[in-house]
């Protein structure tokens, strides 16, 4: 069962990084769906570098998002919806 299981994590893994390297070195994503989220997440990492430790506070990721959004990435973004990216925007490393 354990080999099973660590071989399906590190398939995972690679598929992550798979995609995570499709996305730097093209600037986006096969579908749209997935550009739209690559869009929401390749913001998110600028505002996050802007403020690591402490982040931009509570219920203020939309006010980061406008500073660092790509330029064909929706203006309109409130929540991105993904906890994870949203704590560490919002509290940096501290609150992630």
């Amino acid at each position: 069962h354990t080999l099973v299981f660590v071989s399906g994590l590190i398939v995972a893994m690679l598929g992550v990084i798979g995609v995570v390297a499709l996305g730097i070195s093209s600037g986006a994503l096969p579908h749209d769906s997935l550009n739209f989220r690559w869009r929401y997440w390749s913001g998110a990492w600028h505002a996050f570098e802007a403020r690591p430790i402490l982040g931009w506070g509570w219920a203020n990721f939309s006010d980061a998002w406008l500073v660092h959004r790509p330029a064909p990435a929706a203006a309109e973004i409130k929540d991105p919806h993904n906890y994870l990216v949203r704590l560490l925007v919002e509290l940096g490393v501290v609150g992630l």
